[in-house]
């Protein structure tokens, strides 16, 4: 890991599974559209923690199905409420997030009910070392993706806008992933690769 050489083979490997994230069902095309879904940014986490978690978490002290659920999950209330960037979102946005969680806690299946209402608490305040990473990987995994769209030589300023500047973007994902030195590790190589290709709006 102290090999520039081989974070950047690893990425490489990472691209072709992002891939799998702009490879349409049934042989259809997303014509003109390359945007990314809220599920296919959901699907980038599963693969980010597949590679990370034995990584980080190598005596397995880690829930690792309480991980992959909370991947799953937190961004759902994003189909009720749709989504917008962190920098863009207005405290009205972030009750109607609120509201939308509890709306599917409250329609839940009865064996879903009560593992919703977890994850959503300890989640949204960070209280378990499982939601601590989990949202390490929702911090890092857009610059997976814009790392993706680089080596795949798409048109980025048509296909990615976070709205930050690269320097106060990696300041914001800062806080979260500096408990993982692994991970900022990665995030280190991925901000010099990708700092020319995105500015603020």
């Amino acid at each position: 890991m102290t090999d520039d050489s081989f974070i950047n083979n690893e990425l490489d490997k990472f691209a072709t599974y992002y891939n799998l994230k702009h490879t349409i069902r049934w042989a259809k095309n997303r014509t003109g559209d390359v945007t990314e879904s809220v599920a296919e940014h959901v699907y980038g986490m599963h693969v980010l923690c597949s590679y990370f978690l034995p990584l980080v978490d190598p005596d397995r002290k880690l829930d690792s199905y309480l991980v992959q659920t909370i991947i799953t999950w937190h961004d759902m209330a994003e189909a009720i409420v749709s989504d917008m960037t962190t920098k863009s979102k207005t405290a009205e946005h972030k009750a109607n997030e609120k509201a939308a969680e509890v709306s599917i806690i409250k329609n839940a299946t009865p064996h879903l009910h009560d593992q919703l209402a977890y994850i959503y608490e300890s989640y949204d305040e960070r209280t378990t070392p499982e939601a601590q990473f989990v949202k390490a990987l929702d911090k890092i995994e857009p610059m997976f993706h814009l790392s993706f769209l680089i080596r795949k030589h798409f048109d980025i300023n048509a296909h990615f806008s976070l709205q930050w500047e690269a320097d106060e973007y990696r300041e914001h994902r800062d806080h979260y992933l500096s408990p993982f030195p692994l991970i900022k590790r990665f995030d280190d190589i991925l901000y010099e690769e990708t700092k020319e290709y995105y500015q603020a709006a």
